[in-house]
């Protein structure tokens, strides 16, 4: 008999769509303003790119943590203002009355039509983001990347223009030709018309090919292109560097290949920032041997992030500029430098880093997680794979992954200098976060593996070791790759598991594969007989009364996280119990979930 609650269908839910329109063309105006502003911020507009624009960057092959040029050539998008299309009433919204919307993302269409229509949309007086990002290449037009803030519209009059310029805070330039890098005079001098300018981001693919704007000889004769404004707060270059006076700097960052910026011009410019940076990037950046002499310190006293990718020898030396800093990030990505030289300035290099950190007590290091990075080897070409150790004050649950910004990452790339010695560096990289941190491992509670078991299991099976209060554990993908012909040649890392010290509450693994059942049951047998030979390998036996300390797994929760796509994992759902049957008697309580 059917449920009269639920068959009960009132007047106004039969109502014709003409009189009820869908709930999603009723919203608050308030409430459809904060829903177009999150998503202009994950999905911005693009212009469409050439493919040698795509030919250009696939040939750099270099994905940087800072800017990841692979992210400007993804192909033209309307992206949030596909929003303006819903329907008549959001068109209106989105185009008459949200003007600081509109005023954040000036030139994201570099047609003069569409930076007038746009800039109509922003109003009289509001600040603008100036912006110019890859488009179809035109070896006609001078300094393309800034014409909007150069020449803009051609029809307009002179003062018009000014009062452009006047209102522009933020210029955000992508080049991938380098049209500007040969002209940096004219640059400076247009950047220097912007009397509002607070934000300067600006993106070169390359460096230019004479790497003439980075000799000392140039940076500092009369005359050198400097940038003026005084209201400068951010700064963000990517293969290229303009000087700037302003000592109110509080955002920097600077990325370069294969060049360096000469160290007395870097050290003034260390001078300059010091009183007010509080967020401080550089990626092979450091002058390579300007630091290995003394040279004069400074005090940070506003410096609370801090991200630093350089060569080991390298880094040693510069952090020793640092002082009177509480940084609450700290982000360090090492090079060694030699095969046989490593040990030397690596261990140094990171201590170097870790005093910068803010001693919190009552705030100890709970969560650690292992990520796998990669880098292109310039010399080689052959893309190389590193870990990455990620450290978080709060513990984040294992159930769901990590969800908080880590407060410490330390990374050592492994080009071809220290290959098999990359376990020894892996160890190295943990007895100094101990040095520094006594009780570190010892305050850890929950740990994330995302990276392939069996190609660091001596490694992540040395670091689970040291974790004695060790209460959470989630593995992510141990396998890469999990299908019918891998899976019955595949060994369980045994040694991860095999910690006698390690009474875990809950264990949640983590598999990606194109699952079926006989699949999954495959996976979840050896899953079982892994788990179970390690844990009886674990059993340790007093010496003295000859009693069996550990007699049997000590892991409360077993949760198996199976992800693949819909019609499989329904499948899967349907064979749940079986699945549970399999890996019973593994912890005192199983739990499946099908993503």
């Amino acid at each position: 008999m059917t449920d009269t609650k639920e068959a009960h269908v009132d007047g106004l839910s039969i109502s014709s769509s003409d009189t009820l329109p869908p709930f999603i063309f009723i919203l608050p105006l308030e409430l459809l303003s904060l829903i177009v502003e999150a998503v202009a911020e994950c999905e911005p507009p693009r212009c469409p790119v050439s493919n040698l624009e795509r030919e250009r960057v696939d040939r750099k092959r270099i994905v940087r943590t800072l800017w990841d040029p692979v992210s400007a050539v993804q192909g033209g998008s309307l992206g949030w203002l596909r929003l303006a299309h819903v329907c008549r009433s959001w068109r209106h919204h989105i185009c008459e009355d949200m003007p600081l919307l509109w005023a954040q993302h000036i030139g994201c269409f570099s047609h003069s039509g569409a930076i007038e229509e746009m800039l109509r949309r922003a109003g009289e007086g509001i600040p603008l983001s100036v912006q110019s990002r890859p488009e179809a290449h035109d070896p006609e037009r001078t300094c393309p990347p800034w014409s909007l803030v150069d020449s803009s519209v051609p029809s307009w009059s002179h003062s018009r223009f000014t009062s452009f310029k006047a209102r522009i805070q933020s210029v955000h330039v992508i080049d991938f030709w380098n049209t500007g890098g040969e002209n940096r005079d004219s640059l400076a001098s247009i950047l220097n018309d912007l009397p509002e300018l607070r934000s300067l981001e600006v993106y070169y693919l390359h460096l230019y090919n004479d790497l003439k704007h980075l000799n000392e000889d140039e940076l500092a004769k009369a005359g050198a292109p400097v940038i003026l404004a005084p209201h400068l707060r951010t700064v963000r270059f990517a293969n290229c560097f303009i000087p700037w006076t302003t000592p109110g700097v509080t955002h920097l960052s600077i990325a370069l290949d294969y060049a360096e910026i000469p160290g007395n011009v870097f050290v003034d410019m260390l001078g300059l920032i010091a009183p007010n940076i509080e967020a401080l990037e550089f990626d092979s950046a450091v002058p390579f041997r300007y630091f290995e002499q003394a040279h004069p310190v400074y005090a940070f006293p506003k410096l609370r992030y801090f991200y630093l990718r350089e060569q080991d020898t390298c880094a040693e030396g510069f952090l020793r500029v640092f002082q009177d800093t509480s940084l609450s990030g700290l982000y360090l990505s090492l090079i060694p430098s030699a095969r046989h030289r490593w040990k030397e300035f690596f261990g140094p290099a990171i201590k170097n880093a870790l005093i910068l950190l803010r001693h919190e007590s009552s705030r100890p290091f709970r969560s650690v997680s292992t990520t796998l990075a990669s880098i292109v080897d310039g010399a080689s070409g052959l893309l190389r794979e590193y870990v990455q150790l990620e450290f978080y004050r709060e513990v984040t649950t294992v159930r769901s992954g990590r969800t908080t910004d880590f407060d410490l990452a330390i990374a050592t790339e492994n080009p071809r200098h220290i290959r098999k010695d990359y376990g020894s560096c892996f160890t190295s990289t943990q007895d100094s976060v101990a040095a520094v941190f006594p009780t570190i491992w010892g305050d850890i509670e929950a740990v994330d593996l995302d990276l392939p078991l069996w190609k660091y299991c001596d490694e992540m099976g040395a670091l689970l070791s040291r974790l004695s209060n060790l209460r959470e554990l989630r593995v992510v993908d141990m396998f890469e790759h999990l299908d019918h012909e891998l899976v019955r040649d595949i060994q369980f890392p045994t040694a991860v598991f095999g910690n006698p010290h390690i009474h875990l509450d809950i264990l949640c693994i983590v598999q990606t594969a194109k699952w079926d059942p006989e699949l999954a049951k495959i996976w979840c047998n050896i899953l079982t007989t892994g788990m179970k030979h390690a844990l009886a390998s674990s059993v340790t036996v007093d010496v003295e009364d000859r009693r069996t300390v550990r007699e049997q797994p000590c892991l409360g929760l077993l949760r198996l996280d199976f992800v693949g796509n819909s019609d499989a994992m329904q499948h899967l759902s349907a064979c749940g119990d079986e699945i549970v049957g399999i890996v019973k008697g593994t912890a005192e309580r199983v739990e499946l979930r099908f993503l």
